[in-house]
């Protein structure tokens, strides 16, 4: 029976302990160091628990211990066989440290560090958890979204042609996030880690994932909205992106944490075709793909209209579903002691990510292009 050490009880680390349970693991400790946050999360492991009664998949009891901290939880003695990082990004690179010295896998919520972390070090790291074989992982979800995936597909199967130009939009108001804490979470700490920049780095992940490499980039960073007036904030709303990927296409990347219209889309410019990805956890109107070719049907002798060649409408997805595919793709790769698949993001992965993020901060503060760091060859290199 595996026991899984979870680090941070908020609002992330509650929804994989509950698709933790789901997959069948029923032993944990819990670290957060505030005492509201393990009560809620032992709470909720037992609320995860009751919803799969009488599932005979289920042999073991539920056995959850909460501590304040993860050199506590250590030092209790258990032999942990991954842990799951989901405290803020201030924490993540040091957490990880900490599992590599204890010999435990390692599944690290996203970013996976702030992006002024020592560039060496961070490189370091992530060649020390490949040299002694842990699966590493980095918690970017959307990869496993079905959408994304066929998009992915369509894009290899030529469906637009060659790639020329990309815009992405990630964009929800940071008050809509946590109503049940407003702003205080961290998100609104720039020590923790939070801010639009690092934590819609999905954005940048897709993009890396869909189109390759991003070599170079002209950035704008900064907070417009009245967020800024807000005295619990300090951190940046507002990333506009122009991106250079190695194969040529350029790319144009909004993220933004005051747009009262959550989206999250694609535009993708091929030399055959454009397709659009939309999709929204809650409006199911909004979810789909689109690729237009330059269709028209003719509505009367006197006029035609432009239609897409393709619609792919998609049905009801429960948000968390793609949550839960990761954590067990995670449970699996861990157990059969590698990445199952070439294109889930480990911790080479995701510092390439950060790489991206810091190019950007770098060139908000230069007003120039700039090239964004090669992280450093690894033993291995990627699984």
């Amino acid at each position: 029976m595996s026991k899984i050490l979870l680090i941070g009880g908020g609002s992330i680390g509650k929804r994989h302990l509950g698709n933790l349970i789901r997959s069948e693991v029923s032993d944990f400790v819990v670290v957060d160091p505030r005492e509201e946050r393990r009560r809620e999360a032992i709470e909720s492991a037992r609320k995860a628990m009751e919803s799969l009664e009488g599932s005979e998949r289920y042999p073991q009891p539920l056995n959850v211990v909460a501590v304040s901290s993860s050199e506590e939880a250590y030092r209790l003695g258990h032999r942990f066989e991954a842990v799951v990082i989901a405290a803020p990004p201030r924490f993540h690179s040091e957490e990880i440290r900490r599992a590599l010295a204890n010999r435990v896998h390692i599944f690290c919520e996203k970013p996976l560090a702030k992006d002024d972390e020592p560039w060496e070090e961070l490189n370091r790291l992530a060649e020390e958890v490949e040299a002694v074989q842990l699966v590493g992982m980095v918690g970017y979800n959307y990869r496993f979204l079905p959408q994304l995936r066929q998009v992915r597909q369509m894009i290899d199967q030529g469906v637009v042609g060659r790639v020329l130009s990309v815009r992405g939009t990630f964009s929800q108001n940071l008050w809509d996030w946590h109503p049940w804490e407003g702003l205080n979470f961290f998100m609104s700490s720039k020590a923790l880690g939070g801010g639009v920049l690092l934590e819609e780095t999905h954005l940048v992940d897709i993009c890396r994932w869909l189109f390759g490499e991003i070599t170079h980039i002209m950035a704008y960073n900064g907070t417009i909205s009245s967020l800024k007036d807000e005295p619990s904030l300090d951190v940046d709303d507002l990333v506009e992106m122009i991106v250079h990927f190695q194969s040529g296409a350029m790319g144009s990347l909004h993220m933004d944490l005051f747009g009262r219209y959550h989206q999250k889309r694609l535009e993708v410019i091929g030399e055959e075709a454009t397709l659009f990805w939309q999709y929204d956890a809650t409006d199911i109107e909004s979810n789909g793909i689109q690729v237009w070719k330059g269709k028209r049907v003719r509505m009367s002798p006197d006029f035609t209209r432009r239609v897409p060649e393709q619609v792919i409408a998609t049905d009801w997805e429960v948000r968390n579903s793609m949550y839960l595919e990761e954590i067990r793709y995670f449970l699996n790769s861990k157990k059969a002691g590698w990445h199952l698949r070439g294109d889930v993001p480990d911790l080479r992965d995701g510092l390439k990510t950060i790489g991206v993020a810091r190019a950007a901060r770098r060139s908000a503060h230069t007003g120039r292009l700039e090239p964004v760091e090669p992280i450093r060859e690894l033993l291995h290199g990627s699984v």
